[in-house]
Protein backbone atom coordinates (compact mmCIF):
# COMPACT_ATOMS: atom_id res chain seq x y z
CA UNK A 1 0.00 0.00 0.00
CA UNK A 2 1.32 3.31 -1.06
CA UNK A 3 1.94 5.22 1.93
CA UNK A 4 3.42 8.99 1.52
CA UNK A 5 2.13 10.61 4.11
CA UNK A 6 3.88 8.08 6.79
CA UNK A 7 5.46 10.23 9.32
CA UNK A 8 4.15 13.24 8.44
CA UNK A 9 0.86 13.45 10.93
CA UNK A 10 2.53 13.03 13.83
CA UNK A 11 1.02 16.30 14.81
CA UNK A 12 -2.80 16.74 15.40
CA UNK A 13 -5.52 18.43 14.39
CA UNK A 14 -5.74 22.38 13.98
CA UNK A 15 -9.31 23.17 15.71
CA UNK A 16 -9.69 25.66 18.38
CA UNK A 17 -12.48 24.68 20.65
CA UNK A 18 -14.18 27.44 22.87
CA UNK A 19 -14.97 25.35 25.79
CA UNK A 20 -14.37 26.29 29.52
CA UNK A 21 -12.17 23.59 30.92
CA UNK A 22 -12.78 22.02 33.98
CA UNK A 23 -9.14 21.57 35.39
CA UNK A 24 -5.29 20.52 34.47
CA UNK A 25 -3.40 18.13 36.26
CA UNK A 26 -1.44 15.43 36.48
CA UNK A 27 -2.56 12.12 35.75
CA UNK A 28 -3.62 10.57 38.77
CA UNK A 29 -1.84 8.02 41.26
CA UNK A 30 -3.42 4.25 41.06
CA UNK A 31 -6.84 3.77 41.78
CA UNK A 32 -7.70 3.81 45.62
CA UNK A 33 -9.71 0.82 46.48
CA UNK A 34 -13.68 1.32 44.71
CA UNK A 35 -12.17 2.75 42.51
CA UNK A 36 -13.28 2.44 39.33
CA UNK A 37 -11.15 4.41 35.92
CA UNK A 38 -11.26 4.15 32.40
CA UNK A 39 -9.45 5.91 30.23
CA UNK A 40 -10.83 8.43 27.32
CA UNK A 41 -9.10 10.61 24.72
CA UNK A 42 -10.37 14.23 25.27
CA UNK A 43 -9.77 17.31 23.83
CA UNK A 44 -7.29 19.35 25.57
CA UNK A 45 -8.37 23.00 27.13
CA UNK A 46 -8.41 25.80 24.31
CA UNK A 47 -5.39 28.19 24.13
CA UNK A 48 -6.27 31.02 21.49
CA UNK A 49 -3.90 30.47 18.75
CA UNK A 50 -2.67 27.11 19.28
CA UNK A 51 -4.02 23.86 17.10
CA UNK A 52 -6.31 21.66 19.18
CA UNK A 53 -4.82 18.24 20.46
CA UNK A 54 -6.32 15.60 22.82
CA UNK A 55 -5.07 13.63 25.39
CA UNK A 56 -5.83 11.08 27.90
CA UNK A 57 -8.68 11.99 30.55
CA UNK A 58 -9.66 9.92 33.10
CA UNK A 59 -13.16 8.87 34.30
CA UNK A 60 -13.45 7.84 37.44
CA UNK A 61 -16.40 6.73 39.52
CA UNK A 62 -17.04 5.71 43.11
CA UNK A 63 -20.06 4.44 45.54
CA UNK A 64 -20.35 7.24 47.71
CA UNK A 65 -22.33 7.79 51.32
CA UNK A 66 -25.62 8.91 50.58
CA UNK A 67 -28.02 8.94 48.13
CA UNK A 68 -29.11 10.82 44.64
CA UNK A 69 -28.24 8.18 42.19
CA UNK A 70 -25.23 9.27 39.70
CA UNK A 71 -23.89 12.66 40.49
CA UNK A 72 -20.80 14.84 38.86
CA UNK A 73 -18.66 16.24 41.48
CA UNK A 74 -17.54 19.16 39.26
CA UNK A 75 -19.82 21.39 37.21
CA UNK A 76 -20.14 20.05 33.43
CA UNK A 77 -22.29 21.41 30.43
CA UNK A 78 -25.75 20.80 29.96
CA UNK A 79 -24.40 18.02 27.11
CA UNK A 80 -22.37 16.50 29.89
CA UNK A 81 -26.10 15.84 31.95
CA UNK A 82 -27.39 14.39 29.03
CA UNK A 83 -25.14 12.19 28.86
CA UNK A 84 -25.51 11.31 31.76
CA UNK A 85 -29.26 10.48 32.00
CA UNK A 86 -28.76 8.56 28.87
CA UNK A 87 -25.71 6.34 30.63
CA UNK A 88 -27.82 5.98 33.63
CA UNK A 89 -30.94 4.61 31.60
CA UNK A 90 -29.14 1.85 30.16
CA UNK A 91 -27.24 1.59 34.02
CA UNK A 92 -30.95 1.20 34.84
CA UNK A 93 -31.53 -2.08 32.65
CA UNK A 94 -28.60 -3.80 33.13
CA UNK A 95 -28.91 -3.18 37.24
CA UNK A 96 -32.48 -2.39 37.90
CA UNK A 97 -32.61 -0.24 41.07
CA UNK A 98 -29.46 -0.30 42.20
CA UNK A 99 -28.52 2.92 40.52
CA UNK A 100 -31.03 4.98 42.43
CA UNK A 101 -30.40 3.28 46.06
CA UNK A 102 -27.42 4.97 46.80
CA UNK A 103 -24.83 7.76 45.46
CA UNK A 104 -22.41 7.06 42.82
CA UNK A 105 -19.94 10.25 42.66
CA UNK A 106 -18.57 11.07 38.89
CA UNK A 107 -15.32 12.75 38.53
CA UNK A 108 -13.35 13.27 35.01
CA UNK A 109 -8.97 14.14 35.74
CA UNK A 110 -6.63 15.23 33.79
CA UNK A 111 -6.87 17.66 30.60
CA UNK A 112 -10.83 17.99 30.24
CA UNK A 113 -12.39 20.28 28.11
CA UNK A 114 -16.22 21.04 29.56
CA UNK A 115 -18.21 20.97 26.05
CA UNK A 116 -16.18 17.70 25.14
CA UNK A 117 -17.42 15.36 28.33
CA UNK A 118 -20.07 13.96 26.27
CA UNK A 119 -17.74 11.99 24.12
CA UNK A 120 -16.87 10.55 27.47
CA UNK A 121 -20.28 8.64 27.54
CA UNK A 122 -19.01 5.41 26.48
CA UNK A 123 -16.48 5.21 28.76
CA UNK A 124 -18.61 6.97 31.58
CA UNK A 125 -20.81 3.25 31.10
CA UNK A 126 -18.48 0.77 30.98
CA UNK A 127 -17.23 2.30 33.91
CA UNK A 128 -20.62 2.33 35.68
CA UNK A 129 -21.23 -0.93 34.35
CA UNK A 130 -17.93 -2.44 35.71
CA UNK A 131 -18.44 -1.06 39.28
CA UNK A 132 -22.22 -2.24 40.06
CA UNK A 133 -21.51 -5.53 37.95
CA UNK A 134 -18.29 -6.33 39.81
CA UNK A 135 -16.04 -7.03 36.50
CA UNK A 136 -12.70 -5.50 35.99
CA UNK A 137 -11.45 -3.40 33.04
CA UNK A 138 -8.27 -4.87 30.96
CA UNK A 139 -5.41 -2.75 31.61
CA UNK A 140 -5.09 -0.05 28.54
CA UNK A 141 -8.38 -0.60 27.72
CA UNK A 142 -10.04 2.91 26.06
CA UNK A 143 -13.50 4.32 25.00
CA UNK A 144 -13.95 6.89 22.77
CA UNK A 145 -17.42 7.46 22.16
CA UNK A 146 -20.65 9.34 22.83
CA UNK A 147 -23.91 7.19 24.30
CA UNK A 148 -27.25 8.21 23.26
CA UNK A 149 -30.22 5.50 24.94
CA UNK A 150 -32.27 5.31 21.79
CA UNK A 151 -29.47 5.10 19.07
CA UNK A 152 -26.80 3.46 21.60
CA UNK A 153 -23.09 4.16 20.63
CA UNK A 154 -22.60 6.67 19.03
CA UNK A 155 -19.47 8.54 17.40
CA UNK A 156 -17.26 11.84 18.53
CA UNK A 157 -15.93 15.40 16.46
CA UNK A 158 -12.10 15.57 16.25
CA UNK A 159 -11.75 11.66 16.03
CA UNK A 160 -8.50 12.60 14.47
CA UNK A 161 -6.49 13.88 17.43
CA UNK A 162 -8.31 11.17 19.70
CA UNK A 163 -6.44 8.64 17.77
CA UNK A 164 -3.32 10.11 17.76
CA UNK A 165 -3.69 10.71 21.58
CA UNK A 166 -4.42 7.26 22.34
CA UNK A 167 -2.00 5.18 20.09
CA UNK A 168 0.86 7.88 21.78
CA UNK A 169 -0.73 6.83 25.22
CA UNK A 170 0.34 3.15 24.58
CA UNK A 171 -3.24 1.93 24.20
CA UNK A 172 -3.82 -1.95 23.98
CA UNK A 173 -7.52 -2.21 22.77
CA UNK A 174 -9.58 0.97 22.04
CA UNK A 175 -13.54 0.98 21.81
CA UNK A 176 -15.37 2.93 19.19
CA UNK A 177 -18.70 3.96 17.36
CA UNK A 178 -18.58 1.97 13.92
CA UNK A 179 -19.80 5.07 12.58
CA UNK A 180 -16.20 5.87 13.14
CA UNK A 181 -14.32 3.21 11.01
CA UNK A 182 -13.43 6.18 7.91
CA UNK A 183 -11.17 7.86 10.65
CA UNK A 184 -9.33 4.73 11.59
CA UNK A 185 -9.06 3.86 7.96
CA UNK A 186 -7.42 7.67 7.51
CA UNK A 187 -4.77 6.61 10.58
CA UNK A 188 -3.93 3.27 8.67
CA UNK A 189 -3.07 5.34 5.27
CA UNK A 190 -1.33 8.37 7.40
CA UNK A 191 0.54 6.07 10.28
CA UNK A 192 1.00 2.75 8.13
CA UNK A 193 0.28 -0.67 9.48
CA UNK A 194 3.15 -0.73 12.04
CA UNK A 195 0.72 1.74 14.36
CA UNK A 196 -1.84 -1.18 14.45
CA UNK A 197 1.07 -3.59 16.00
CA UNK A 198 0.50 -2.75 19.58
CA UNK A 199 -3.03 -1.28 19.32
CA UNK A 200 -6.78 -2.95 18.51
CA UNK A 201 -9.39 -0.75 17.69
CA UNK A 202 -12.99 -2.39 17.84
CA UNK A 203 -15.71 -0.62 16.24
CA UNK A 204 -19.27 -1.45 17.67
CA UNK A 205 -22.97 -0.45 17.06
CA UNK A 206 -24.00 -1.36 20.62
CA UNK A 207 -23.03 -1.50 23.60
CA UNK A 208 -23.91 -5.33 24.10
CA UNK A 209 -20.23 -5.93 22.37
CA UNK A 210 -18.38 -3.58 24.38
CA UNK A 211 -17.87 -5.46 27.53
CA UNK A 212 -16.18 -8.74 26.53
CA UNK A 213 -13.64 -6.20 24.61
CA UNK A 214 -13.37 -4.19 27.79
CA UNK A 215 -13.21 -7.09 30.25
CA UNK A 216 -9.97 -8.47 32.01
CA UNK A 217 -11.36 -11.66 32.76
CA UNK A 218 -10.95 -12.75 28.52
CA UNK A 219 -13.97 -14.94 26.92
CA UNK A 220 -13.08 -17.61 24.78
CA UNK A 221 -13.85 -15.08 21.81
CA UNK A 222 -11.32 -12.80 22.99
CA UNK A 223 -9.10 -15.51 24.10
CA UNK A 224 -9.24 -16.29 20.02
CA UNK A 225 -8.80 -13.05 18.98
CA UNK A 226 -5.65 -12.08 21.18
CA UNK A 227 -3.99 -16.00 19.44
CA UNK A 228 -4.35 -14.72 16.19
CA UNK A 229 -3.88 -10.96 16.15
CA UNK A 230 -0.58 -11.01 18.22
CA UNK A 231 0.72 -13.06 15.82
CA UNK A 232 0.10 -10.45 13.05
CA UNK A 233 1.50 -7.77 15.48
CA UNK A 234 4.42 -9.54 16.43
CA UNK A 235 5.44 -9.84 13.08
CA UNK A 236 4.64 -5.94 11.91
CA UNK A 237 6.55 -5.06 14.79
CA UNK A 238 9.70 -7.07 13.99
CA UNK A 239 13.05 -5.23 13.55
CA UNK A 240 13.50 -4.65 9.56
CA UNK A 241 9.95 -5.82 8.64
CA UNK A 242 8.44 -4.33 5.31
CA UNK A 243 4.44 -4.68 5.93
CA UNK A 244 3.84 -4.75 2.10
CA UNK A 245 5.33 -8.35 2.82
CA UNK A 246 4.12 -9.26 6.55
CA UNK A 247 0.51 -8.06 4.94
CA UNK A 248 1.19 -10.67 1.66
CA UNK A 249 2.11 -13.66 3.99
CA UNK A 250 -0.71 -16.30 3.36
CA UNK A 251 -0.27 -17.41 7.31
CA UNK A 252 -0.53 -13.53 8.84
CA UNK A 253 -3.99 -13.31 6.36
CA UNK A 254 -5.36 -16.60 7.84
CA UNK A 255 -4.27 -15.42 11.71
CA UNK A 256 -6.14 -11.98 10.73
CA UNK A 257 -9.56 -14.17 9.48
CA UNK A 258 -9.32 -15.80 12.48
CA UNK A 259 -9.34 -13.06 14.64
CA UNK A 260 -12.04 -11.78 12.61
CA UNK A 261 -13.94 -14.98 12.82
CA UNK A 262 -13.64 -14.70 16.50
CA UNK A 263 -14.69 -11.36 16.75
CA UNK A 264 -15.76 -9.35 13.80
CA UNK A 265 -15.71 -5.82 15.60
CA UNK A 266 -11.66 -6.33 15.46
CA UNK A 267 -11.72 -3.01 13.32
CA UNK A 268 -7.95 -3.38 13.50
CA UNK A 269 -7.87 -6.82 11.56
CA UNK A 270 -10.32 -5.76 8.82
CA UNK A 271 -8.51 -3.30 7.75
CA UNK A 272 -4.99 -4.92 7.72
CA UNK A 273 -6.14 -7.46 5.97
CA UNK A 274 -7.65 -4.31 3.30
CA UNK A 275 -4.23 -2.88 3.89
CA UNK A 276 -2.53 -3.79 0.42
CA UNK A 277 -5.51 -2.77 -1.52
CA UNK A 278 -6.62 0.76 -3.32
CA UNK A 279 -9.93 0.67 -1.34
CA UNK A 280 -7.13 2.08 1.34
CA UNK A 281 -5.41 4.79 -0.45
CA UNK A 282 -8.01 7.56 0.04
CA UNK A 283 -8.45 9.70 2.88
CA UNK A 284 -11.73 10.84 3.79
CA UNK A 285 -12.94 14.13 4.29
CA UNK A 286 -11.49 14.74 7.68
CA UNK A 287 -8.96 13.10 7.00
CA UNK A 288 -7.94 15.09 4.46
CA UNK A 289 -8.50 18.29 6.51
CA UNK A 290 -6.04 16.81 9.26
CA UNK A 291 -3.57 16.02 6.24
CA UNK A 292 -3.27 19.71 4.91
CA UNK A 293 -3.20 21.31 7.89
CA UNK A 294 -0.05 18.72 9.44
CA UNK A 295 1.74 18.81 6.06
CA UNK A 296 1.76 22.64 6.22
CA UNK A 297 1.63 23.69 9.83
CA UNK A 298 3.93 26.59 9.42
CA UNK A 299 1.32 28.10 6.97
CA UNK A 300 -1.64 27.45 9.58
CA UNK A 301 0.29 29.20 12.26
CA UNK A 302 0.57 32.43 10.07
CA UNK A 303 -3.03 32.56 8.96
CA UNK A 304 -4.01 32.01 12.02
CA UNK A 305 -1.94 34.37 14.31
CA UNK A 306 -2.88 38.31 14.73
CA UNK A 307 -0.22 39.01 11.54
CA UNK A 308 -0.68 37.13 8.24
CA UNK A 309 0.96 39.44 6.72
CA UNK A 310 4.22 39.71 8.29
CA UNK A 311 6.63 38.20 6.17
CA UNK A 312 9.66 37.90 8.92
CA UNK A 313 7.57 35.55 11.10
CA UNK A 314 7.05 33.28 7.97
CA UNK A 315 10.12 31.75 6.13
CA UNK A 316 9.50 31.25 2.30
CA UNK A 317 11.80 28.02 1.88
CA UNK A 318 9.83 26.72 4.63
CA UNK A 319 6.67 27.71 3.12
CA UNK A 320 7.15 26.54 -0.21
CA UNK A 321 8.55 22.86 1.04
CA UNK A 322 5.09 22.37 2.57
CA UNK A 323 3.35 23.74 -0.53
CA UNK A 324 5.19 20.98 -2.45
CA UNK A 325 4.27 17.95 -0.32
CA UNK A 326 0.68 18.88 -0.36
CA UNK A 327 1.06 18.62 -4.00
CA UNK A 328 2.87 15.01 -4.00
CA UNK A 329 0.29 13.74 -1.63
CA UNK A 330 -2.76 15.68 -3.17
CA UNK A 331 -3.73 12.13 -5.07
CA UNK A 332 -4.47 10.98 -1.72
CA UNK A 333 -7.15 14.04 -0.29
CA UNK A 334 -10.68 13.87 -1.06
CA UNK A 335 -11.92 15.92 -3.86
CA UNK A 336 -14.15 18.19 -1.43
CA UNK A 337 -11.27 19.35 0.44
CA UNK A 338 -9.41 20.44 -3.16
CA UNK A 339 -10.96 24.42 -2.19
CA UNK A 340 -8.77 24.27 0.98
CA UNK A 341 -5.89 23.24 -0.65
CA UNK A 342 -6.20 25.61 -3.52
CA UNK A 343 -6.59 28.54 -0.67
CA UNK A 344 -3.46 27.44 1.08
CA UNK A 345 -1.82 27.51 -2.13
CA UNK A 346 -2.68 30.79 -3.00
CA UNK A 347 -1.42 32.23 0.74
CA UNK A 348 2.05 30.20 -0.45
CA UNK A 349 2.26 31.53 -3.78
CA UNK A 350 1.37 35.38 -1.97
CA UNK A 351 4.33 34.35 0.11
CA UNK A 352 6.87 33.71 -2.20
CA UNK A 353 6.10 36.44 -4.76
CA UNK A 354 6.58 39.46 -1.84
CA UNK A 355 9.45 37.62 -0.51
CA UNK A 356 11.71 37.31 -3.89
CA UNK A 357 10.26 40.77 -5.13
CA UNK A 358 10.29 43.36 -2.08
CA UNK A 359 7.65 46.37 -2.69
CA UNK A 360 8.68 49.94 -4.58
CA UNK A 361 6.82 52.12 -2.30
CA UNK A 362 5.12 52.11 0.52
CA UNK A 363 1.40 52.42 -1.00
CA UNK A 364 2.76 49.11 -2.86
CA UNK A 365 3.24 47.33 0.86
CA UNK A 366 0.01 47.95 1.74
CA UNK A 367 -1.46 46.71 -0.89
CA UNK A 368 0.56 43.38 -0.51
CA UNK A 369 -0.75 43.46 3.21
CA UNK A 370 -4.45 43.55 3.05
CA UNK A 371 -3.83 40.76 -0.19
CA UNK A 372 -1.67 37.98 2.42
CA UNK A 373 -4.06 39.31 5.64
CA UNK A 374 -7.38 38.53 2.96
CA UNK A 375 -5.51 35.47 1.29
CA UNK A 376 -5.08 34.21 5.38
CA UNK A 377 -8.66 34.90 5.78
CA UNK A 378 -9.74 33.00 2.80
CA UNK A 379 -8.00 30.13 4.06
CA UNK A 380 -9.27 29.86 7.58
CA UNK A 381 -13.13 30.47 5.88
CA UNK A 382 -12.69 27.08 3.62
CA UNK A 383 -11.11 25.42 6.77
CA UNK A 384 -14.34 26.46 9.08
CA UNK A 385 -16.50 25.42 5.81
CA UNK A 386 -15.28 21.88 5.79
CA UNK A 387 -15.36 21.56 9.37
CA UNK A 388 -18.65 22.51 9.90
CA UNK A 389 -20.41 19.72 7.77
CA UNK A 390 -17.30 16.88 8.36
CA UNK A 391 -19.26 16.04 11.32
Amino acid sequence: MKNTLTGLLGLLLATIVLAPSIHAQVPPSPPAPGLIVVDVPLLLPPQPGVRTTADIAHVEVRLASGVGGAVFTQRVSPDATKMLAAVSKQIEKLYPAKLKSGRTEITFTGFVSALDLNASGLALLVALDSLYGGWTIAPGFMAMGSYDADRDVQPVGDAMPRLFAALKAGAKRVVMSEKQVAQVTDLMITSGPPAFASTQFFSVNSYEDVKAIANLQVSPEMAKVDENFTDAQKKLSAPGAKPSEVLSDPDVQESLRQTLTANPACLSARLLLRANSARLEKLSLEGTLNAIETIAPTVFTAVQSRAPNDLSRIPNPVVQKEIDRLFETKQQFDPRALPLLDAVIGYGEAVRTYTEKPPDSAAENVARNRTLTLTAREVLGVLAKFKSVKR
